[in-house]
């Protein structure tokens, strides 16, 4: 089980590695020159927003769920079953947000 974790983990390194350069040059090709910089830094708002979401997600999980009811994003958590159903209705609202050519 060690070992998914491990090749999971260095996948998505390389995936980082290779991403986050190419998103970069691309934001610094694209934008006005006055605004490379400001448009540079907002591209690691995602990457803060996922982080703090995920922190968030990772106390909810790490809490005792004899009785508690936790709530994130209004969505009430009373177990592990509707910790992973809130998780993934979050990740499927951020694909539509980012990705709907309707917005």
């Amino acid at each position: 089980m060690m070992w998914r974790l491990v090749i999971l983990f260095f996948i998505q390194s390389i995936v980082e590695l290779s991403v986050v350069p190419l998103g970069l040059s691309l934001v610094n090709k694209l934008s006005p020159a006055r605004f490379a910089l400001l448009l540079m830094r907002l591209w690691y708002v995602p990457f803060l927003v996922s982080i703090a979401l995920a922190s968030k997600l990772a106390t909810l999980l790490s809490v005792s769920w004899e009785g508690q009811t936790q709530s994130i994003l209004g969505i009430q958590v009373e177990n592990r079953t509707n910790f992973f159903m809130a998780y993934a209705v979050i990740a499927d609202t951020m694909t539509v947000v980012l990705f709907c050519p309707c917005l």
